[in-house]
């Protein structure tokens, strides 16, 4: 993040280790990197049950039960196979335990995560607000495990189809 503000690289730091405890810890399936390097540099050191893969130039490290979960897939699934083709098409918003596979899909519902009533994190969910929300609860409760001690709220806002 060459240049950013350093209030922007400590934000973006904050996003990083929430999300990769979140994962770590089996609550979210996986994280996502477009940054070269930047996720595979923890592949050589992951916990159990938590893999590293790459494909369309993406990179991501995953929970391999969280994910066969989160995509409802049977025992036994190439879950590895199954994160690269969803990585290689662009349609791994589920993966990432947000709810939408994609950021075009409409109707769905943007969730605005605050932190102290501020915005700092955003992600596309389900055109389902009842499942929205549930995603929108499962991630804001990803701060506020790794930043206890700071206020978090979950803002969901309808998107219509076009």
């Amino acid at each position: 993040m060459e240049g950013a503000a350093p209030e922007e690289v400590e934000r973006v730091a904050q996003i990083t280790a929430a999300q990769l405890n979140a994962v770590f810890d089996g609550k979210k399936p996986a994280f996502l990197e477009t940054v070269s390097e930047f996720t595979s540099s923890f592949a050589r050191d992951l916990p159990p049950g938590v893999r590293f893969a790459e494909a369309g130039g993406l990179e991501c490290i995953y929970h391999e039960a969280a994910v066969a979960k989160e995509l409802n897939l049977p025992k036994g699934a190439d879950v590895d196979s199954i994160v690269r083709r969803k990585l290689e098409a662009g349609t791994y918003g589920r993966l990432l335990g947000y709810g939408a596979d994609t950021m075009h899909g409409r109707p769905c519902h943007y969730v605005s995560i605050r932190r102290n009533g501020e915005d700092f994190f955003g992600f596309m969910s389900s055109p389902s607000r009842e499942q929205a929300a549930q995603y929108a609860e499962a991630r804001k409760q990803d701060f506020a495990d790794e930043f206890p001690a700071e206020q978090w709220q979950a803002i969901i806002k309808y998107l219509p189809g076009n």
